[in-house]
């Protein structure tokens, strides 16, 4: 099949986490399935290739990455993607778009819908407008977004979780498909030695250390982590805060921190990518996301597979595959999470139970499944539309 993605996020520019990282796969996966794919993504990053970095050029893949003229956080504009979609979607059997308030989808829909192919929308846990610019989300929606969504011929879920969110939108559930996000398991075959992080931040071997490591954004709760990093109130601890964040945000969490009398115990670092980030793992003796909302929650599977259990949110959509087989899934307070992380630390038996139990779960979450329903659904689609 030849299949087009489109979506906002290049599949170098590993600091917009998540959903980088799962452009990579299906692109990856489905290419080393024999299919012909293709992307057309934003031009966000100069120096980097990650098709090259991976050497998949034997394969069918192409990204077409375009020119960037303006960009608001996430969202870029590019001028040129009005001809890339009129070029490259009449060559489609099955266009795949990825996210929402953005103005590649629209217009890639827009052209699929004129030339008959059928289109896959994946949402990527955005549909619903929360936390940060709602009135313009909600705005988005009414003059562009609602069409994307009610003329797809399926919405990706990546959970059960965000099934229901979706439902709490008016779409029909015989529209809804749900599959989960995977893990590339080769990337963890061959772990750095522990320590290695330790020594470059001077965190010593015995203590305590605590990860949290994806983007620093109020919808993530780090500062609930920290107080609740507060409360523990054990000795020889550390809580390593890794991930990007705009500065000013960064400024409200050092005084948090501050205003604790943590600035010892907490330590904000930048973004890491490659070896420094499965190091932060591997020498993390727990990983804790207590998001307020995750449509999957690939940084926790990544965790699982270096072996360090979890405390995550009820709120993630991995939390089932975790709940006490890899970590504890609590909820959305201050006083479950730190009641979570105490009896980790204190639960010796029960730590390494979860600890064991991580190879199992990381083997069930691995691409191989995800990628048979994708292409089960192209296939349907495309046969539907002939």
């Amino acid at each position: 099949m030849r299949i087009l993605f489109v979506t906002q996020y290049d599949p170098s520019d590993l600091e917009s986490g998540g959903p980088a990282y799962k452009i990579r796969a299906l692109c990856k996966h489905l290419a080393l399935r024999g299919h012909h794919i293709t992307a057309i993504v934003p031009d966000t990053m100069k120096e980097s290739s990650w098709e090259s970095e991976e050497n998949l050029g034997n394969l069918e893949l192409t990204i077409i990455r375009l020119p960037v003229l303006l960009q608001y956080r996430a969202t870029t504009i590019s001028p040129s993607i009005y001809s890339a979609v009129n070029r490259e979607v009449p060559k489609a059997d099955i266009l795949h778009i990825l996210g929402i308030y953005d103005l590649y989808g629209p217009f890639a829909a827009k052209v699929a819908r004129r030339v008959n192919v059928p289109y896959v929308l994946e949402p990527m846990g955005m549909t619903i407008p929360i936390v940060r610019s709602v009135l313009k989300k909600r705005f988005y929606l009414r003059v562009l977004g609602h069409k994307l969504i009610d003329t797809a011929a399926r919405i990706v879920a990546t959970s059960s979780q965000e099934i229901d969110e979706l439902r709490l939108t008016g779409i029909h559930a015989s529209k809804i498909v749900k599959r989960r996000n995977g893990l590339d398991l080769s990337q963890f075959s061959n772990l750095p030695e522990r320590g290695r992080l330790r020594r470059s931040l001077g965190i010593h071997p015995e203590e305590t250390l605590i990860l949290y490591l994806s983007r620093l954004i109020p919808k993530k709760n780090p500062d609930l982590l920290i107080r609740a990093f507060k409360d523990l109130g054990l000795p020889k601890m550390r809580l390593l805060m890794v991930g990007s964040v705009e500065p000013k945000y960064l400024e409200e969490l050092i005084a948090l921190a501050k205003s604790l009398e943590l600035c010892k115990q907490v330590i904000f670092n930048g973004p890491l990518f490659g070896v420094e980030k499965l190091s932060a793992f591997v020498d993390a003796d727990l990983f804790v996301l207590p998001s307020q909302n995750e449509n999957f929650g690939n940084v926790v599977a990544e965790s699982i597979a270096t072996g360090t259990p979890v405390v995550i949110t009820d709120q993630c959509g991995i939390s089932p595959y975790v709940l006490d087989q890899a970590g504890l899934v609590v909820p959305v307070d201050q006083d479950s999470i730190r009641d979570a992380l105490k009896r980790m630390i204190r639960d010796r038996a029960l730590y390494l139970k979860l600890k064991a139990g991580c190879h199992a779960v990381a083997e069930s979450l691995s691409w191989e499944e995800p990628i048979d329903q994708m292409v089960a659904i192209y296939r349907d689609l495309v046969g539907a539309s002939r």
